[in-house]
């Protein structure tokens, strides 16, 4: 769903113009509004979620150039079935310039299983308020291969806290796990590139 007062910006930071990509003009957007369309179909996709984005009089879309944007729109929980996205460019007369659909991109997924394990003092956790030397055990597994350059975020709760460069603080755990739960169970980690930490 798109909100109906959505929120669109005329640059996309992932699409540099050095990568070929053009940003709209400044103040080419006029505004951007959220609406749902119904249909003939009798189905939940009878209701079309639409974002109507303005371009303010005198500026244009120019032929063959790549244009790149940023919207939000509000995730579902699952996919629907009709997994497609649909981009048109319309007259402010309302006649259809030109239309393409995309197809959609997957949600996200649960890990199959994610844990906290409690560790020792020869483990290295260290519990106590305060510690700025705290190795704290987790495990995963995941439902999908994570291809080669994928990233892992960890995200901490309140006021806990990562060194800016974590790299040498993320450790093999998959020996420690294995003296406590037996062999074979889990495995290190790939071989890590880089590891930041933000405050």
């Amino acid at each position: 769903d798109f909100s109906e007062d959505c929120s669109v910006q005329r640059i996309s930071p992932l699409h540099q113009p050095v990568d070929g990509y053009t940003w709209l003009p400044k103040g080419a957007l006029a505004g951007c509004s959220g609406k749902v369309l119904n249909t003939s179909r009798a189905d939940d996709s009878a209701t079309k979620r639409v974002a109507v984005v303005t371009l303010v009089p005198g500026s244009a879309l120019e032929k063959g150039l790549f244009y790149a944007l940023l919207m939000k729109a509000v995730i579902p929980a699952s996919v629907p079935l009709d997994n497609t996205w649909q981009i048109r460019a319309l007259h402010d007369s309302g006649q259809v310039e030109e239309q393409m659909g995309i197809q959609g991109f997957r949600l996200a997924t649960e890990f199959l299983s994610a844990a906290y394990h409690p560790g020792t003092l020869d483990t290295g956790e260290d519990l106590r308020g305060g510690a700025n030397d705290n190795k704290i055990i987790f495990s995963l597994r995941a439902g999908s291969t994570i291809p080669s350059g994928g990233i892992l975020e960890v995200t901490a709760p309140y006021r806990f806290s990562f060194t800016v460069d974590c790299r040498y603080s993320v450790l093999s755990a998959a020996s420690i796990l294995s003296e406590i739960e037996g062999e074979g169970i889990y495995q290190d980690l790939p071989q890590i590139r880089s590891c930041e930490g933000n405050r």
